[in-house]
Protein backbone atom coordinates (compact mmCIF):
# COMPACT_ATOMS: atom_id res chain seq x y z
CA UNK A 1 0.00 0.00 0.00
CA UNK A 2 1.00 3.58 -1.20
CA UNK A 3 2.45 5.55 2.23
CA UNK A 4 -0.33 8.25 3.17
CA UNK A 5 0.13 10.78 6.07
CA UNK A 6 -2.18 9.86 8.37
CA UNK A 7 -1.33 12.33 10.77
CA UNK A 8 -2.45 15.47 8.65
CA UNK A 9 -4.77 17.62 10.08
CA UNK A 10 -7.34 17.97 8.00
CA UNK A 11 -8.00 14.38 7.08
CA UNK A 12 -8.46 13.79 10.61
CA UNK A 13 -10.91 16.42 11.38
CA UNK A 14 -12.71 15.50 8.01
CA UNK A 15 -12.93 12.11 8.71
CA UNK A 16 -13.00 12.34 12.61
CA UNK A 17 -16.43 14.40 12.33
CA UNK A 18 -18.42 12.95 10.22
CA UNK A 19 -21.68 11.24 11.49
CA UNK A 20 -21.08 7.73 9.44
CA UNK A 21 -18.40 7.74 11.85
CA UNK A 22 -20.98 8.00 15.67
CA UNK A 23 -20.53 4.61 16.59
CA UNK A 24 -17.01 4.76 17.53
CA UNK A 25 -16.22 5.59 20.28
CA UNK A 26 -12.79 7.13 22.29
CA UNK A 27 -11.59 3.77 23.38
CA UNK A 28 -12.45 2.68 19.68
CA UNK A 29 -9.55 5.20 18.36
CA UNK A 30 -7.32 4.17 21.22
CA UNK A 31 -7.50 0.46 20.03
CA UNK A 32 -6.84 1.38 16.68
CA UNK A 33 -3.62 3.00 17.41
CA UNK A 34 -2.50 0.48 19.60
CA UNK A 35 -3.14 -2.73 17.15
CA UNK A 36 -0.65 -4.94 16.13
CA UNK A 37 -2.54 -7.62 14.13
CA UNK A 38 -4.96 -7.73 11.50
CA UNK A 39 -7.35 -9.60 14.29
CA UNK A 40 -6.88 -7.27 16.68
CA UNK A 41 -8.04 -4.32 14.25
CA UNK A 42 -10.78 -6.98 12.95
CA UNK A 43 -11.86 -7.23 16.69
CA UNK A 44 -12.65 -3.71 17.20
CA UNK A 45 -14.37 -2.98 13.72
CA UNK A 46 -17.01 -6.27 14.68
CA UNK A 47 -17.63 -3.98 18.20
CA UNK A 48 -18.24 -0.90 15.86
CA UNK A 49 -20.46 -3.17 13.87
CA UNK A 50 -22.77 -4.46 16.55
CA UNK A 51 -23.27 -1.10 18.28
CA UNK A 52 -24.38 0.34 14.53
CA UNK A 53 -28.67 0.06 13.83
CA UNK A 54 -29.20 -2.51 10.82
CA UNK A 55 -29.00 -2.95 8.04
CA UNK A 56 -25.37 -2.23 7.70
CA UNK A 57 -23.88 -1.25 4.40
CA UNK A 58 -20.17 -1.51 2.84
CA UNK A 59 -18.28 0.31 0.68
CA UNK A 60 -16.14 -1.81 -1.97
CA UNK A 61 -13.69 -0.49 -4.54
CA UNK A 62 -10.33 0.23 -5.05
CA UNK A 63 -7.93 1.84 -2.64
CA UNK A 64 -4.66 0.30 -2.91
CA UNK A 65 -4.77 -0.80 -6.65
CA UNK A 66 -6.95 -0.02 -10.13
CA UNK A 67 -9.54 2.96 -9.61
CA UNK A 68 -7.78 6.71 -9.69
CA UNK A 69 -4.17 4.79 -10.43
CA UNK A 70 -3.35 5.81 -6.72
CA UNK A 71 -4.07 5.59 -2.89
CA UNK A 72 -5.13 9.19 -2.48
CA UNK A 73 -7.26 9.98 -5.10
CA UNK A 74 -8.89 6.71 -4.58
CA UNK A 75 -9.59 7.29 -1.10
CA UNK A 76 -10.87 10.36 -1.75
CA UNK A 77 -14.22 9.09 -4.20
CA UNK A 78 -14.04 5.98 -1.11
CA UNK A 79 -14.97 8.59 1.61
CA UNK A 80 -16.86 10.69 -0.60
CA UNK A 81 -19.26 7.82 -1.44
CA UNK A 82 -19.07 6.65 2.32
CA UNK A 83 -20.44 10.44 3.37
CA UNK A 84 -22.86 10.79 0.35
CA UNK A 85 -24.54 7.27 1.54
CA UNK A 86 -24.50 7.55 4.97
CA UNK A 87 -26.57 11.24 4.11
CA UNK A 88 -28.81 9.10 2.41
CA UNK A 89 -29.20 7.46 6.03
CA UNK A 90 -27.69 4.37 4.88
CA UNK A 91 -26.06 2.64 7.69
CA UNK A 92 -22.66 2.77 6.01
CA UNK A 93 -19.53 1.19 8.29
CA UNK A 94 -16.63 3.72 7.63
CA UNK A 95 -13.25 2.10 7.23
CA UNK A 96 -11.28 5.47 7.17
CA UNK A 97 -10.39 5.16 11.01
CA UNK A 98 -8.74 1.71 10.09
CA UNK A 99 -6.56 2.61 6.66
CA UNK A 100 -3.82 3.75 9.34
CA UNK A 101 -3.72 0.47 10.72
CA UNK A 102 -3.69 -0.90 7.46
CA UNK A 103 -0.79 0.89 6.44
CA UNK A 104 1.16 -0.18 8.98
CA UNK A 105 0.24 -4.00 9.04
CA UNK A 106 0.80 -4.20 5.16
CA UNK A 107 4.03 -3.64 5.87
CA UNK A 108 4.77 -6.05 8.33
CA UNK A 109 3.06 -8.62 7.12
CA UNK A 110 3.76 -10.67 2.99
CA UNK A 111 6.23 -9.89 0.93
CA UNK A 112 4.64 -8.85 -2.25
CA UNK A 113 2.27 -6.32 -3.20
CA UNK A 114 -0.55 -9.02 -3.83
CA UNK A 115 0.29 -11.16 -0.80
CA UNK A 116 -0.14 -7.80 1.55
CA UNK A 117 -3.73 -7.35 0.35
CA UNK A 118 -4.55 -10.67 0.20
CA UNK A 119 -3.68 -11.40 4.28
CA UNK A 120 -5.44 -7.74 5.11
CA UNK A 121 -8.67 -9.33 2.78
CA UNK A 122 -8.26 -12.56 4.68
CA UNK A 123 -7.54 -11.30 8.40
CA UNK A 124 -9.56 -8.69 8.52
CA UNK A 125 -12.76 -8.40 6.05
CA UNK A 126 -13.26 -12.33 5.45
CA UNK A 127 -14.51 -12.48 9.04
CA UNK A 128 -16.30 -9.28 8.78
CA UNK A 129 -18.21 -10.69 5.96
CA UNK A 130 -18.59 -14.34 7.13
CA UNK A 131 -20.42 -12.79 10.64
CA UNK A 132 -23.07 -12.00 8.09
CA UNK A 133 -23.39 -8.23 9.72
CA UNK A 134 -22.86 -6.61 6.43
CA UNK A 135 -26.02 -7.36 4.33
CA UNK A 136 -25.27 -5.11 1.47
CA UNK A 137 -22.33 -4.04 -0.67
CA UNK A 138 -22.34 -0.78 -2.81
CA UNK A 139 -19.47 -0.83 -5.56
CA UNK A 140 -18.04 1.97 -6.93
CA UNK A 141 -17.91 2.27 -10.51
CA UNK A 142 -14.33 0.65 -12.00
CA UNK A 143 -14.60 -1.72 -8.87
CA UNK A 144 -13.62 -4.14 -11.70
CA UNK A 145 -9.65 -2.52 -11.70
CA UNK A 146 -9.07 -3.60 -7.81
CA UNK A 147 -7.93 -7.02 -6.89
CA UNK A 148 -9.89 -6.81 -3.12
CA UNK A 149 -13.22 -5.22 -4.56
CA UNK A 150 -13.27 -7.93 -7.21
CA UNK A 151 -12.33 -10.59 -4.24
CA UNK A 152 -15.39 -8.76 -2.17
CA UNK A 153 -17.85 -9.51 -5.15
CA UNK A 154 -16.74 -13.05 -4.70
CA UNK A 155 -17.44 -12.75 -0.94
CA UNK A 156 -20.94 -11.06 -1.69
CA UNK A 157 -21.91 -13.64 -3.79
CA UNK A 158 -20.75 -16.63 -1.56
CA UNK A 159 -22.60 -15.11 1.21
CA UNK A 160 -25.49 -14.22 -0.33
CA UNK A 161 -24.97 -10.40 0.44
CA UNK A 162 -26.73 -7.95 -1.33
CA UNK A 163 -24.78 -5.89 -4.36
CA UNK A 164 -25.66 -2.91 -5.85
CA UNK A 165 -23.22 -1.34 -8.46
CA UNK A 166 -22.91 2.69 -8.16
CA UNK A 167 -23.28 4.65 -11.20
CA UNK A 168 -20.15 6.46 -12.28
CA UNK A 169 -20.75 9.78 -11.80
CA UNK A 170 -22.62 9.11 -8.57
CA UNK A 171 -20.80 11.65 -6.30
CA UNK A 172 -21.46 14.43 -9.32
CA UNK A 173 -25.26 12.72 -9.28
Amino acid sequence: MESINFNNDYFLLHVMTHHSLRHYDKEHYQRIEKANTYEEVCSIAMDVLKKMPKPISIICGPISTGGAGNVIDNLKIYEGTIFKLSAQNKNIFNQMPFMKSFDILTRKFGNTKVEKNQILLDKFYQPIYESKIITKMYFIHGWESSHGARWEREIAKKHNITIEDLPEKFLEL
